[in-house]
């Protein structure tokens, strides 16, 4: 009988363990995030830069992208639309533990 209960026991901690790991944080959790493509572009045309979230398989890929002088460059989902000249860093950013990466972009007269 007490094999039996030992056994019982140790059905019900790994059922309970496995329900954990399927509804614990969400997954691969991010590591990093690195930040790709031009670092200049003209004033009135617009560039790409292209993040990477670090692990590949990381479950939450979300970014946010802000630059640190609007009146220079603007971006909205890595596309930077170059405004007037001068430098401005454009800086992405991961919602799951908030990695960033950045670039410093230089936007010139054509």
């Amino acid at each position: 009988m007490r094999k039996h209960l030992y056994f019982l026991i140790a059905a019900v901690l790994a059922l309970l363990f496995s329900f954990n790991a399927c509804s614990g944080d969400g997954g691969v959790r991010v590591t990093g995030v690195t930040l790709n493509g031009a670092t200049s572009v003209y004033a009135g045309a617009t560039s790409k830069l292209s993040e990477t979230v670090l692990p590949e398989n990381a479950a939450n890929k979300t970014v946010s992208w802000s630059s640190s002088d609007n009146s220079v460059a603007t971006v909205a989902d890595g596309t930077v639309c170059g405004v007037k000249e001068g430098y401005a860093n454009i800086t992405v950013t991961t919602e799951d533990g908030g990695f960033t990466a950045a670039c410093l972009v230089a936007v010139s007269i054509p």
